[in-house]
Formats: C-alpha cells, structure tokens, sequence
C-alpha cells in the first residue's frame, strides 16, 4: 500500500518517553554496539588542541570560574562532564572518548524514536519502523559527526542535540496527552540542552514549525487539529531561553558572545556558512586530500550555487504543491527542511568546511532532520524489501566507507599531538621555548591550534615553560615536509610545498629575539637578532636547530 493511502494523519506521539519497550531496548543495545565497533579507530586516539585546555583546568579547577573556561562561552554542564571524566579516568583518553561515543550512540537512538513517531503519522507502522531504522542508522554512521565524536571537547554538540531530541519526544508526547509532566520534561530538557551548548537555541523555531506541520496537516484530516492554547504554551520556550540568556549574563558577563555577532548582525558569509552546513547535514567533506594537488578555491562558491538552487527549486515544488492538495509525506518533509534549516540557523558566524573536517560539529543538530529526510525518502521510493535493503546498503556503504576515511583522519592527528610532546622529552627544553611552526590541523582534525603549553605541562613535564609560537600548519599529509632554509645574511626561509598544505603568523606570542615577515600562504621569513634555538614540526616529527643572526 502506497504512503498516500496510507491511514488518516494521526500526529500525536506514541509510546513513552523514559520507559522504552523491549524491542526499543534492543534496538539502543545494537545501536551502542555499532557505534563502538565503527568509532573503534577513534577510542584510544589521544587528547587534541582544546582538549588540552580543558584537561588542565580539570586537574585543578578553580571555582566557580571553571564553568566558564573560555570568555564569552557559557556551557558549565559540558565542563561538568569533563569533571566527571577526569574523576574516573584522570590523564587516560580512552574513557573520554566512550563517553563522547555512548552520547553520540543514544543520539542516533533518539532520533530513530523521533522518527518512528514523524514518519509513522504519514506511512504503514512498518514502513515507519523501516525508515526511522534507517535514519538512525544515517545519523549514526554520518561522516560530518566525526568531529563531535572523536575531538573530545565536540561532546557539547552531541550531549545538547541529545538533550534537544528528549525535549522534542516529550513535547510530542505532549501534544498527544496534555499531561503537564510531559510540558515539564521537555522544558527542563530544552534548558539543560542550552546549558550544554547555544547550539540550541532556536529549538523554539523548531517547535513553531511542528506546530505549523500539525495545522497543515490538519486541513487533510477531520481528526487533527490545533488547539490555540497548546500554541500559547509552547511560548514558555521563550521563557526558558530568557531565563537561560539571563544566568549566562550573569555568570559570563556577556549576553551575546563576539563569534555569535554574525548571527545577531548578517553578513554576506552567513550565506555561504548555511548552504555549507546544509550540504554536510547530508554529505561527508570533499577528500581532497586524496588528490593533494586538487586545488581548493572555488569550492565553497561551487557548493553555495548548488544549495542555492536546489533550496529554490525546493521551494517552488513546496510552493506548488501547496497550493494544490500535498500529501502528508510532502508536508512532512516541508516540516524537516524547515527545521534543518532553523537548527542550522547558529551556525551563521562560522559554518562546517567543506573540504575537511573543520567546523563539521555545527551540522551535528541540523542533520538529525537530514536523516529522518533521507529515511523518509527512501521508504517512498523503495517499495519492495529488495529494493530497499539493497538502497539501504548502498546508502550506508557510502557513509561507513568516508567515515572511515575521517576517523583515520582523526586518529593520525591524535598520534601527531602524543608525538610532538614526546619530541620535546628527547631534548633539553628551556624555560623560553621558541617554536617556529607546529601542525594547526591535519585535514580539519585539529592538533595544537590551542593547547600547546598546557600538553607540555601535563605530560612533558615542562610545566612553567614560556612558549613563542611563530606560525602553525595547516597539513593535508602528516608526513608533510617543511623546509627550513638559510637565505644568505638575510635571515631564514620556511617554507612549504604549494598546494600541499598552508602556513600562517601567530598574531601574538612571538618570541622577541625574532622577526617574521609573511611571503606568501606557503612561506614566511624569520631573521634572529641573536643566536636562537627553534623548534619546527617537518616529516611528521618536532626538529630542533640552532638560528645564527644576519
């Protein structure tokens, strides 16, 4: 039987909230059981960039200023995690990682639960168990998690889109029986969601577009409708998001950080930052680093213009439609996009990469609704169980084999951060430590951007140590070869190859027995006003060398 034959729309949510069934049961057990076994790579990979910060702040906080690590960023539960974390595993990465990986596991639960009750009101109940099975399995196996996932600090994004999705099933459950209780649940679940991470916050917008869903949809059936004062209620949303920006005021000192500006005032690249973040709700990076002479520009424009005429054309199908008489699967999926795109909405000021694996995290909320559309759709075109399993199979595939490929990713960068601090242990360090470049990032997988001094601290020994960061590199290979080279009585060169990777000043911290001076992307000049030994990161290594002055 066909979707549109399907019984009356019936919108309201079955089933409990807390007290799942036994097949609900097992289905969370083989969904942990997945999650372990494909991010197995990922499980004993080591501490990364931010990580390091926060590690050193757990093993001595100070109170209460350590709910707030970095200015203007407010997300005390997500501290509170790494305090529990620290308790139970000290200095060992592996149960850091199980946490992160557990939370992603009972998210993609979650949304198999959000799904069933979406997909069940426009299909046949097995056809609805069918596509949220396979939503879950999406979401799960989706390449654009590995950031969240394997980077240790990226839990905010799992553990605040987990919190998100309860408040959804109990808001649905909600609209099903009036309970208060259920109003209360996802109220409360909203603002721990919100302590978690702002990734949140137009959670409200979500709601307002299911409502909008249920009065559509409620034109097509006698038997649903929406009642004016459960739309009332869902504003106390905006009470609790009041209440949040209220004690983030108080406790931080700033109701709107600077990196959220782009979102209160646009700008042009907030176009650019949404089409990226829908096209990785979807799709894993573009590996280009399996063509390191793959050039890079126009990409980011290539991917706008598709989104952006797809998004159109979207709209004017919707529109059409609309105007006819949609049927419930077409409203559904009216109602997904729309909540893609206002979950997608923080991410404004920054947005996911699209050619690795940098800022991927801010597309771990918005594609929840990606895949419940992907299982939705899948179930309409797949009419037959051998279609299906072999669409699902090809469709899964797909995911697990990039996912691989950025676990990897991801793993190599964690074994760049554990080596460069054992490089440090080969050799005398100074209290001054003048380091001329050290990797930023291996494809998007971030290694000491940030946390340098505190991983020397906690595990080199060399806590006190001062140090002077000249450049970082950006690396597309780990093995990467930067070079170092004496120009004459001119000063130094380092330099590294074009379209292999990129080079970039720190703005600050440089050590003041040298100058630099930018090149080119690939290539900076360094001249020492007295004999200096540096340290810079080439062929996958630390190296130390003496600098002699012009």
């Amino acid at each position: 039987m066909s979707a549109h034959r399907a019984q009356p729309v019936s919108l309201q949510s079955p089933g409990g909230l807390v007290a799942w069934r036994p097949r609900e049961r097992t289905v969370a057990l083989v969904f942990l059981a997945l999650g372990l076994l494909v991010f197995a790579p990922v499980t004993g990979a080591f501490f990364l960039s931010d990580d390091f910060v926060y590690l050193s702040a757990m093993v001595h906080p100070v109170w209460p200023g350590v709910l707030t690590l970095q200015p203007g960023v407010f997300r005390p539960l997500h501290v509170v995690s790494w305090l529990v974390d620290y308790q139970l595993w000290g200095l060992n990465p592996v149960g850091y990682h199980l946490t992160n990986i557990v939370s992603h596991c009972l998210t993609a639960f979650l949304v198999v639960l959000v799904a069933q009750r979406l997909v069940g009101s426009v299909v046949l109940e097995p056809d609805a168990e069918w596509a949220a099975g396979l939503a879950g399995l999406v979401f799960l196996l989706q390449p654009s998690h590995t950031e969240a996932v394997a980077w240790i600090i990226g839990r905010h994004d799992i553990l605040a889109t987990l919190f998100g999705l309860w408040s959804l099933l109990a808001y649905m459950r909600f609209r099903k029986e009036s309970a208060a209780r259920d109003l209360a649940w996802s109220l409360g679940a909203f603002f721990v969601a919100l302590l978690f991470k702002e990734s949140v916050v137009t959670f409200p917008l979500v709601l307002l577009a299911y409502e909008g869903w249920l009065w559509l949809a409620g034109r097509l059936s006698a038997g649903a409708s929406v009642s004016a004062r459960r739309l009332k209620l869902s504003a106390l949303y905006l009470v609790v998001l009041a209440g949040y920006l209220l004690v983030r005021r108080l406790a931080s000192g700033e109701l709107v950080a600077a990196y959220e500006l782009p979102f209160i005032r646009p700008t042009p690249s907030i176009f650019a930052n949404l089409a990226a973040t829908v096209f990785r709700a979807f799709l894993p990076y573009i590996p280009v680093q399996l063509v390191p002479e793959a050039p890079r520009v126009g990409l980011t424009n290539m991917t706008v213009a598709v989104a952006g005429i797809a998004a159109a054309a979207a709209g004017l199908v919707v529109v059409f439609r609309l105007r006819t008489r949609p049927s419930p699967v077409v409203l559904l999926v009216g109602f997904l996009a729309v909540a893609l795109v206002a979950s997608a909405l923080p991410t404004l000021a920054f947005g996911p990469s699209i050619i690795d694996s940098e800022g991927e995290r801010y597309a771990y909320l918005p594609s929840v609704f990606a895949s419940i559309i992907v299982g939705l759709l899948a179930t309409v075109v797949a009419k037959t169980p051998l279609v299906r399993a072999g669409l699902a199979a090809a469709i899964l595939l797909f995911l697990g084999a990039f996912l691989e490929l950025s676990n990897q990713n991801w793993r190599t960068a964690g074994e760049l951060t554990r080596g460069i601090v054992a490089s440090f242990q080969t050799q005398p360090v100074a209290d001054d430590l003048t380091i001329l470049v050290v990797p930023d990032d291996l494809n998007g997988a971030f290694i000491y951007r940030n946390g340098l001094p505190q991983a020397l601290a906690l595990f080199g020994s060399q806590s006190g140590v001062r140090v002077s960061l000249v450049a970082w590199a950006f690396l597309k290979r780990a093995d990467e070869v930067i070079a170092l080279d004496r120009l004459g009585d001119a000063g130094y060169s380092v330099g590294i190859p074009a379209a292999r990777g990129a080079l970039h000043l720190a703005e600050d911290a440089l050590d003041p027995g040298l100058t630099s001076t930018t090149i080119s992307l690939y290539q900076f000049e360094v001249v020492p006003r007295r004999p200096l030994a540096v340290w810079y990161y080439s062929g996958g290594a630390m190296h130390v060398t003496e600098l002699a002055p012009s």
